[in-house]
Parts: C-alpha cells; sequence; structure tokens
C-alpha cells in the first residue's frame, strides 16, 4: 500500500510533531499470479468517504520497465506551506 496527502489536503501539526493530512491518494497493489492489479483513490479522513476510484491490472509480460519518482519532503517541514503560498500569491 503506497499513501501520499493529496495536493489540495488540509494539514495540522499534531502534539506529537507529526503533520497530519485531512485527504490521502492511497495505491493498493495487489500481486498475482500473472498480472499485477492495482486500485486507487482519495480518502477523505475526516468524512472517511473515497473518491477518484479507479482500477488497473498489468500484465506480467507487458511491464518493461517501472519509474519512480522522489522528493526531499521539505514542502511537509513546518511553515513550509506557509511560505509556499506567499510566494504563490505575489
Amino acid at each position: 500500500m503506497l499513501i501520499a496527502p493529496t495536493l489540495k489536503a488540509r494539514h495540522r501539526l499534531g502534539d506529537d510533531r507529526h503533520r497530519r493530512f485531512s485527504e490521502y491518494t492511497v495505491a493498493v497493489l495487489c500481486p498475482g499470479r500473472h498480472h499485477l492489479a492495482v486500485l486507487t483513490c482519495e480518502l477523505n479522513v475526516v468524512t472517511g468517504k473515497r473518491a477518484k476510484n479507479a482500477t488497473s491490472e498489468y500484465h506480467y509480460d507487458h511491464i518493461s520497465a517501472v519509474h519512480t519518482k522522489g522528493g526531499s519532503g521539505a514542502e511537509l517541514r513546518p511553515g513550509a506551506c506557509r511560505a509556499s503560498r506567499r510566494s504563490r500569491s505575489r
């Protein structure tokens, strides 16, 4: 399972200094005998509702490459969202 906050998610810093988000993009990977099934959705943890539900199947014989993308996580640090909003509004 892969989980990441959506771009429109609101957030708050908890007492334990961990950032909590209101909405996450979730991808569940289900390896089968001949294919990989993937379920994706946006999960609102405030309401419990799911949106943008989608499923995909990828047969192993058709997978030729995998691309991954990472980041520094700087946007998750305290104060980073306020700074990026200020620079966008100018």
